[in-house]
C-alpha cells in the first residue's frame, strides 16, 4: 500500500504540465495569428495605394497625354498619423528591360507601388 500514497499527486502533477503545455503552444499560435493578420490588414491598404497610382497613371495617359518618363508621387490621406503613399511611374516596352518587356507589353507600362507603415506593394497594368 505505502508504493501507490503519491500516484495521484504524480498523476496530477503530469496532467496539469500537459495541459500548461498545450495552453502555451495555443497561445503561440494566438499571437503568431494575430500579428499575421495585422500585417495582412496593412498590406491591403498599401495595395490599394498602388492601386490608385495606377489610376492616376491612366489619367495622365489619356486626359493629360503622358508617355514613358512621365512619373509622380502622393500622399493619400492620414490613417491616424500613417500617411498612404503611391508612386507611379511610365515605361515604354523594351527587349532589355525587366520592368516593361516587349513580349508582353505594347505601347506603354504604368508601374505604381504602394506604401503604408512598412508594408509595401506593387501593381502593374499595359495599355
Amino acid at each position: 500500500m505505502r508504493t501507490k500514497k503519491g500516484f495521484v499527486l504524480y498523476l496530477t502533477l503530469i496532467l496539469l504540465s500537459l495541459l500548461l503545455l498545450m495552453s502555451l503552444a495555443l497561445n503561440q499560435i494566438i499571437v503568431s495569428q494575430s500579428k499575421v493578420l495585422q500585417t495582412l490588414g496593412k498590406s491591403v491598404i498599401a495595395y490599394y495605394g498602388a492601386e490608385t497610382g495606377i489610376e492616376r497613371g491612366f489619367y495622365e495617359y489619356y486626359v493629360n497625354n503622358r508617355g514613358p518618363g512621365f512619373s509622380a508621387s502622393s500622399i493619400l490621406e492620414i490613417i491616424g498619423s500613417n500617411p498612404v503613399e503611391y508612386s507611379v511611374t511610365f515605361y515604354s516596352p523594351s527587349p532589355w528591360s525587366n520592368l516593361c518587356p516587349a513580349t508582353y507589353y505594347k505601347s506603354i507600362c504604368i508601374i505604381s507601388t504602394g506604401k503604408f507603415l512598412d508594408n509595401q506593394r506593387a501593381v502593374s497594368s499595359n495599355y
